[in-house]
């Protein structure tokens, strides 16, 4: 295996990064972020594995982005301002304490990307208790979805159901 020099690795990480990336949608103000297109964990965080004495280290990318950009390792948690997990741009983090990160965690936006802010969605509870936020968007397009196939396959679409006196 080919021994890498420190400049070649980090020129290998930046290969990894899209600088033409989206402007965050709930931040249109925003610079467009720099996704990362390298690994990513579940959680939807990219990683990036560096060299230490007798080994390897697996570090967040935007971390690792953050310490090439300002030269120093973040003292704390560092927030996405753009609240894209993916993103690596290093204006677009900021060093928070763990519980200015919780607070800044909350879901902004739903699957499809409509705002979870008043009217737009609803609460209700689930079968196990939870009580869950639903988007009101994505329920009328799972509606509308529901009733198209119904009628695909030649079956009337659900209608209101009536309340018997």
């Amino acid at each position: 295996m080919e021994v890498q020099t420190f400049a070649q690795r980090i020129q290998s990480f930046w290969s990894k990064v899209n600088k033409a990336g989206p402007v965050p949608p709930l931040h249109p103000e925003m610079s467009n972020c720099w996704i990362w297109e390298g690994y990513k964990e579940a959680d939807g965080y990219g990683r990036w594995m560096i060299p230490e004495q007798g080994g390897q280290r697996c570090v967040k990318a935007h971390r690792l982005a953050f310490f090439l950009w300002f030269g120093c390792w973040p003292e704390e948690e560092l927030d996405h301002t753009c609240h894209v997990r993916d993103c690596v741009r290093p204006d677009h983090t900021k060093e928070a304490t763990r519980k200015e990160n919780a607070n800044n965690r909350i879901q902004k936006l739903c699957k499809r990307g409509h705002p979870l802010a008043d009217p737009n969605f609803k609460y209700y509870t689930r079968p196990d208790g939870r009580l869950v936020r639903r988007c009101i968007g994505c329920l009328k397009a799972h509606l509308e979805e529901q009733r198209a196939a119904r009628l695909a396959r030649g079956l009337k679409p659900p209608g209101r159901k009536r309340k018997m006196a």
